[in-house]
């Protein structure tokens, strides 16, 4: 996922990924790289409620991370599935 990809249906299509992956019990660590802070991770929107409801909620969860840290444009985070 890109954290501040421009492209808004991007950014979400990689969320709504690794929403799945954690829908089938896939640890949220084992989908950032090694070694990144829990907090990237901790708080990502999983819930089942509606798809617009999620959809409001990811964003929260970006406005946030950007917001809390010094993420530089394009940042990468997620997805290492190299295990």
């Amino acid at each position: 996922m890109v954290v501040e990809e421009h492209n808004e249906i991007l950014r979400v299509t990689c969320g709504q990924l690794i929403k799945a992956l954690m829908a089938w019990d896939i640890p949220p660590e084992d989908l950032w790289p090694v070694g990144t802070d829990s907090i990237h991770y901790r708080n990502f929107p999983t819930s089942s409620q509606s798809e617009k409801h999620w959809v409001n909620a990811f964003q929260i969860y970006i406005d946030k991370l950007l917001d809390s840290s010094n993420i530089p444009q394009g940042s990468v985070i997620p997805c290492a599935l190299d295990q």
